[in-house]
């Protein structure tokens, strides 16, 4: 319990539908948060421009990568935004030479395991070619890892662009 006020609605977002309104806010991280309210105390007429100094951007408990800013400083100035999100992940290469996509991040309120199935419907359905494998590797003690074998022939890049086309990764 934190012995003072902060601002919690920030801090762990909310999203919902009323009476001909909606409301999807993203959550934020508490240092950044709390900075931001020490600043606003400080010097009440701050400008946006000085406060996102404080607040840079949302920040996500399953982590991902945040594609362009202008979504970000729209939603700070205005309230309203898009902001892009996408999982994050690197390519390695296996003792036998091949190459593997590791997803190490999802984006916000995606499910590891729905992002695998997507995957393997969208291979049999030849959508996406160059993948031979997904198997989901995530525990408790690691965190998330999907790891997505590729065939010999296959260009990872392109493989990487067709699954933040198709898939909730992006």
């Amino acid at each position: 319990i934190l012995p003072s006020r902060f601002p919690q609605l920030l801090i762990n977002g909310a999203s919902g539908i009323a009476v001909g309104m909606a409301t999807n806010m993203l959550p934020h991280n508490l240092s950044e948060s709390i900075d931001g309210c020490v600043a606003y105390i400080d010097k009440r007429d701050i400008t946006v421009e000085e406060l996102m100094k404080y607040v840079k951007a949302p920040d996500f408990p399953t982590g991902g990568v945040i594609f362009g800013m202008e979504g970000v400083k729209a939603a700070m100035h205005t309230g309203r935004g898009r902001v892009v999100l996408r999982g994050k992940l690197h390519v390695d290469t296996k003792a036998n030479g091949r190459e593997q996509i590791i997803v190490t991040e999802t984006p916000y309120q995606v499910n590891v395991d729905g992002v695998c199935d997507r995957i393997g419907q969208l291979v049999n359905e030849k959508v996406i070619d160059g993948i031979t494998g997904v198997n989901n590797e995530s525990n408790e003690k690691e965190g998330i890892r999907i790891a997505i074998d590729l065939r010999r022939d296959a260009v990872a890049n392109v493989v990487i662009n067709q699954l933040f086309k198709h898939t909730e990764l992006q």
